[in-house]
């Protein structure tokens, strides 16, 4: 056995190795010749080749040095039983040697310190990684001497192999032989606090409780208390009203949540909200959150800023994003906000609207004649006229040149709408008195009106926009400086959607349509599934894009029918592809809006499935957001009554983002993934659209959603969504869609790689 006296010879020769020790936190100049304890060991485990070998036998030499150094060395078990000791014990502990050994180390520690030494043994154990890291960290626990008095250590925990089985070295020195360390931890407190005071932001440190246990003096700069006035006061002290018990659940995950892991938690980097100042009321304000720590009970520091500058800035900012520079109307982004809302509260059957779509009768000449100037201000003259003509409820947008738009908001007969658009004509057919180089100068123009209502024209901005265009468009043509309401008859669109609706009553039977299937890939090409995708190549017009004749097949009813259609061949395709030696991929199709006003669509989705005996754990619906505003308790039926019936089958929110879905809804229905529009996608990198699809990406993650990106074309969009976590793209950076048979050769030749 290995004595615990200086020089002498060990009795056995152990199998040893221990992970090699990385160079310690502090790096103090040894003290004391044979001094272990800052950094001598790793040149003596280096010196005699002791280093990631279980089995490599140590000399004598190695154990008479180590067992001589002049700080404590134990040698314990895993069970926390000490096997060995050197003579060093004797003057950090007052015992002798002898009556340490077999003795457990636990009973001489302060009960408080079991847990960290507990741990480190525990996992020491079980990974290499770990061995690393405490070989690395320094542990200061208190200790009982042989006299019971209390002494303050500092110690190293090193890992080693003895015959085959893992013990630990714990190597110390009382905290009081380095009066340096004493000095160092003032230093870095006094440090600490010197920092704090030298950043403008507020510095707050709040335990479990949110007690703030700490503050910086820039208290006083952003909420008028002084430190002594917020020491110990709860948080809640620095908010008006209510806002802190809104917040408090999302607070409470900072302290256990550290900054690696709040993205994939869905925690914000930072929080915007009120404030409440000692004398100057209400302040809006921005929270970020570091590390928690749990010492002495879990605490988390907090930057609170003052943003009252950043939001006034940001208010005059928005302004000039959103309003037309020349008369100051909000122009089409903010149009398309606006719009926005107003289809949301359509969905939610709250009130109804009206677009108008205006162009000035006879601007074109005034300005060609008058100049630029000249009709610059009969513009900005105009939108006065025009707003002044309005209710307070009602909006004007400049498009450009001179065309206007006004939203009628609250608005359910046209009879109504056909009054305003009457006192809008009246007023800007009364003459302009308009000065020019000291000449007042007489002008006379008219306006062409088209309206569009809403919902009943159009179910999307773009499509009640186009129509309201439309009409607008026929009030030119029958005379000018009128009013026209957009109806389906207005062009030839009529003819072109009757013909596309009788020929799609024959195309199942004549074999016009095609299934083609375009692939969904990870960023670095591998494909895990495909969209199904229908195409009509009619015999006289060609190829017919989808975006025409869905619509009309939707509104026809002939999409009950091609509904079925698609699902048979998607489903014998998938069934194909599983069983040709794929059996991961998948195939997803879409389910029409209108589809879900059949009360059996379940049963039929159900009947195909055992038909072509596809793998449901490969089969993915797409469901469009139109579907869930239109129909929301039906679709919630169709997709619980799938699920319950099919476990594996997955469901797909398509086009998310494009339909103001509610989110209550979206919480109640088993839905796996969320697909990013295309209209997002394409352009991406506009700050609107960049905001929508990170908190589309934002929103998934937080509800345990997958993500899929479609109409991903560019490096810079795949790289994006790589970097963003998104797993799933689609679009002709990666391959066009194309008909099935084209698949399986791909599959088969590898150059779709699987």
């Amino acid at each position: 056995m290995l004595t615990a006296q200086n020089g002498k010879k060990a009795e056995h020769a152990s199998s040893y190795g221990a992970e090699k020790p990385f160079v310690v936190l502090r790096d103090t100049p040894e003290e004391e010749q044979g001094s272990l304890f800052d950094g001598t060991l790793q040149n003596l485990i280096k010196e005699f080749g002791l280093v990631h070998h279980k089995f490599t036998t140590p000399t004598t030499e190695f154990d008479q040095r180590l067992y001589g150094s002049t700080d404590g060395v134990l040698e314990i078990s895993k069970s926390g039983t000490i096997m060995h000791v050197n003579d060093a014990v004797r003057n950090i502990l007052a015992y002798e040697p002898g009556e340490l050994v077999r003795k457990n180390l636990f009973p001489i520690i302060l009960p408080e310190y079991h847990g960290a030494f507990k741990i480190r043994i525990k996992k020491g154990m079980e990974s290499i990684i770990y061995q690393r890291l405490i070989s690395e960290s320094k542990i200061l626990f208190r200790a009982y001497s042989k006299l019971k008095r209390v002494f303050s250590l500092e110690a190293y925990f090193f890992p080693l192999y003895r015959s085959g089985e893992m013990v630990f070295l714990l190597i110390m020195r009382r905290i009081t032989q380095d009066d340096a360390l004493v000095r160092e931890l003032k230093e870095n407190a006094h440090n600490y606090d010197a920092l704090s005071e030298t950043i403008s932001e507020v510095i707050l440190r709040l335990d479990e409780h949110f007690t703030v246990i700490f503050v910086n003096s820039a208290i006083k700069r952003v909420f008028g208390y002084s430190r002594e006035e917020i020491l110990g006061k709860h948080f809640k002290t620095l908010f008006p009203g209510t806002v802190f018990d809104r917040y408090k659940d999302e607070f409470s995950k900072y302290f256990f949540i550290d900054l690696d892991h709040r993205h994939k938690s869905g925690l914000r980097r930072s929080i915007e909200t009120l404030g409440k100042s000692k004398n100057r009321g209400i302040t809006p304000i921005e929270i970020s959150f570091g590390n928690s720590r749990n010492y002495e009970g879990r605490s988390v520091t907090c930057i609170i800023r003052d943003i009252s500058q950043r939001k006034n800035t940001e208010r005059k900012l928005r302004h000039l994003a959103f309003h037309d520079k020349l008369t100051g109307l909000g122009n089409r982004d903010l149009f398309n906000s606006d719009m926005g809302m107003i289809f949301k509260s359509n969905e939610q059957k709250e009130k109804n609207a009206a677009l108008f779509f205006l162009d000035l009768d006879g601007f074109k000449q005034v300005n060609d004649t008058f100049g630029h100037d000249f009709g610059d201000k009969l513009l900005i003259h105009t939108a006065k006229r025009i707003r002044g003509s309005l209710r307070e409820t009602d909006a004007i947008y400049r498009f450009g040149g001179d065309e206007f738009v006004i939203l009628i908001n609250n608005i359910t007969k046209t009879s109504e709408a056909a009054l305003i658009a009457q006192n809008v004509l009246n007023e800007i057919q009364r003459p302009y008195y308009l000065e020019s180089m000291g000449t007042t100068t007489v002008v006379t123009i008219g306006v062409s009106i088209g309206i569009a209502m809403i919902p009943e024209n159009g179910n999307s901005i773009s499509e009640i926009v186009k129509n309201a265009d439309l009409a607008m468009y026929s009030a030119k043509t029958s005379g000018k400086n009128r009013f026209v309401f957009y109806h389906t008859h207005l062009n030839s669109a009529a003819q072109e959607r009757w013909d596309i609706e009788q020929g799609l009553k024959n195309a199942i039977t004549h074999e016009e349509l095609q299934m083609y299937y375009q692939p969904i890939v990870t960023p670095d090409g591998t494909v895990k599934g495909f969209e199904a995708l229908i195409r009509w190549f009619h015999p006289v017009r060609g190829l017919i894009s989808p975006a025409k004749f869905i619509p009309i097949a939707e509104e026809s009813g002939i999409i009950k029918t091609l509904g079925v259609w698609i699902m048979e061949n998607s489903c014998r395709d998938l069934h194909t592809i599983n069983e040709s030696g794929y059996g991961n991929l998948y195939v997803s199709f879409n389910l029409s809006a209108v589809q879900f006003n059949q009360t059996d669509l379940a049963e039929r989705i159900a009947n195909v499935i055992q038909r072509t005996e596809a793998r449901t754990e490969n089969l993915r619906l797409e469901i469009t957001e139109t579907s869930i505003v239109k129909m929301p308790e039906r679709v919630v039926n169709v997709i619980t009554s799938l699920k319950r019936q099919y476990p594996k089958i997955k469901f797909v929110l398509d086009d998310f983002g494009t339909g103001y879905s509610s989110l209550s809804y979206l919480s109640r229905m088993p839905i796996d993934s969320l697909k990013i529009d295309i209209s997002f996608v394409r352009k991406l990198f506009e700050p609107m659209n960049l905001k929508v699809v990170t908190a589309i990406m934002n929103l998934a993650n937080s509800l345990q959603l997958n993500i899929v990106a479609e109409g991903v074309e560019g490096t810079k969009e795949r790289d994006f969504f790589k970097e963003k976590g998104c797993n799933a793209l689609q679009g002709f950076l990666f391959a066009k869609p194309m008909p099935f048979s084209d698949i399986m050769d791909r599959l088969r030749s590898g150059a779709l790689k699987s």
